[in-house]
């Protein structure tokens, strides 16, 4: 009923609920990279994933990759249930914040991070993680964004297992409704793996239900409008490991046995398509001799193709037989293979570890190329490993991320400062309150609705009581859930020196703004210092197009 990832995860949480007791010495250098998102800038991917750090049984580890640099900005240790196992199953962006979710010790925990700096933030509590408890002990699955909120599934881990679904406030990483879910016959198990949104913004979730696997579909409100299964064979505890919406219907993905399948169906109705098949099932293959192994994860281009990332057993057409990662493009409507992707085949097997294993755990594309993350090597020595190619599969790069098993502990914003204690009056008369200066003074001016020729719509007069860094991004919502980058700027400025900085988009933004007409721009500045302190300085506006000449 579930990967050997979530097996793993979810022995390793049942064991430390049970017994208490510390980690393994066999896991000491034991990392897995087991989810990704893409930000704004095309250059940030975010990585999300677990590790052994003694004395942790497992440790929730998130950072962001940035891929013109060829390194980590940041990368956080982040110890949701202390002493016990955590990890991170889904990376989530959401404008300036990006959210990670996961398992703490049998209970769902939800991180709240600074996109640019990593750090976390106190609104979801002193350390800047909320740990919420479902009830039963649960393993969560994949989440996602919608409308300022996380939706996240999973299933619990006793048996008869039930899948859970809850909606996560973004603000304070409370939870703020959820539902378990069971089949008529109470003593069927049903799981939910992964979630996406349709156009609505109403939750569709992949899973199992009984022997069969089946994808849900959920109002905003939790309240079940339908389910749907599929027969993939005699395959023992078949069940959809991934689930990805277009704009009228959805596609879920599966390994059965030897075989990797995929089935279509229409929205809202979860019908079955028959246009990839008999019952809207259709069989994908990866190249050459052998078959699909492991799980699969899907994403979608922007073409509206369907790319699934996984691993293959079998030669694959090099000289020996072993798992290697690999990757399909297949059609939007019927799922044959993508010829424009992976030079005219649609799929591609990768050699990256020759000597050992490896496969993809989770892939996302943007309107640039392909990103996935994934793990070589055997369960108890894993090393995660980041792949990057163009969006028709040329260039592919596999780049090992070793810094995951010794990242550091996770920063927290630093508390809001006390306020000053009066001393007791003196001869009657109380003494005045001194005002704790800001970090930072600030000032907006020359603002411009309509943006210059090179872009420049504003000015920025800062300066800081110390030596500090300002790190500024423009960014605008293009689509209902995605946010684009239009400019940025950074600065690192001496004590008391005032430094002016122009407002400007990129060409791109430029561009970006002639094709809307109209654009809300949030200019979002973060200034800190070496002691640790920041300041955040926002300011939103309306910027309209240039004229035509």
């Amino acid at each position: 009923m579930m990967s050997s990832r979530a097996a793993a995860l979810a022995a390793a949480v049942m064991l430390a609920a049970v017994l208490g007791q510390g980690p393994s010495n066999a896991l000491a250098a034991d990392a897995d990279a087991s989810a990704i998102a893409l930000g704004t800038d095309p250059s940030d991917v975010f990585v999300g994933g677990s590790a052994q750090s003694a004395p942790e049984l497992r440790s929730s580890l998130a950072g962001r990759w940035n891929a013109a640099r060829g390194s980590f900005d940041w990368l956080e240790r982040v110890d949701a249930a202390p002493g016990a196992a955590d990890a991170f199953t889904a990376i989530v962006p959401a404008g300036a914040f990006l959210y990670g979710v996961g398992s703490a010790n049998g209970q769902l925990a939800v991180a709240k991070m600074d996109a640019d700096t990593g750090r976390l933030r106190r609104a979801c509590g002193a350390t800047g993680v909320r740990v919420s408890s479902l009830g039963p002990a649960v393993l969560p699955g994949r989440a996602v964004a919608v409308g300022g909120h996380i939706v996240v599934v999973g299933r619990t881990l006793a048996r008869p297992m039930r899948g859970f679904i809850a909606d996560v406030d973004g603000g304070t990483c409370a939870v703020v409704r959820s539902a378990l879910v069971a089949a008529a016959d109470p003593g069927v198990d049903v799981g939910f793996t992964a979630v996406d949104a349709d156009a609505s913004g109403n939750p569709v979730v992949s899973g199992f239900s009984g022997g069969k696997a089946a994808v849900f579909r959920f109002d905003r409100s939790l309240i079940p409008r339908g389910t749907q299964t599929f027969d993939l064979g005699r395959s023992p505890g078949a069940v959809f490991s991934d689930v990805k919406i277009g704009p009228d219907r959805g596609v879920a993905v599966a390994r059965a046995g030897s075989r990797l399948l995929a089935a279509c169906f229409t929205l809202p109705g979860l019908t079955p398509d028959a246009r990839c098949g008999m019952g809207g099932l259709r069989a994908l293959r990866y190249p050459g001799p052998g078959v699909p192994a492991g799980g699969a994860t899907l994403a979608r281009l922007p073409t509206g193709s369907w790319l699934v990332a996984g691993a293959h057993a079998g030669t694959a057409g090099f000289a020996s037989g072993r798992l290697r990662p690999a990757l399909g493009a297949f059609q939007p409507a019927t799922l044959g293979a993508d010829r424009h992707v992976f030079a005219l085949a649609g799929t591609q097997g990768f050699d990256p570890f020759r000597s050992e294993p490896a496969a993809f755990g989770a892939v996302a594309a943007s309107s640039t190329g392909i990103a996935a993350v994934g793990d070589s090597g055997l369960p108890g020595s894993r090393s995660p490993f980041l792949f990057s190619a163009r969006l028709d599969g040329t260039k592919p790069e596999f780049t090992p991320l070793p810094g995951m098993t010794t990242a550091p502990a996770a920063r927290v914003e630093p508390a809001p400062p006390a306020p000053p204690q009066a001393p007791a009056p003196v001869g009657g008369v109380a003494p005045v309150a001194r005002e704790v200066a800001p970090l930072a003074r600030a000032r907006f001016g020359r603002l411009a609705h309509r943006p210059a020729a090179d872009g420049t719509f504003g000015v920025l007069t800062l300066s800081c009581r110390h030596e500090c860094t300002a790190r500024g991004r423009y960014s605008a919502h293009v689509r209902r859930h995605r946010r684009a980058r239009l400019g940025s700027t950074t600065a690192r400025l001496a004590a008391n020196w005032h430094l002016r900085m122009r407002l400007t988009l990129t060409r791109a933004g430029l561009r970006l703004l002639a094709r809307a007409g109209r654009l809300e721009v949030t200019v979002r500045f973060v200034v800190s210092d070496r002691a640790g302190a920041a300041q955040l300085l926002r300011r939103t506006m309306t910027l309209h197009a240039r004229r035509a000449s």
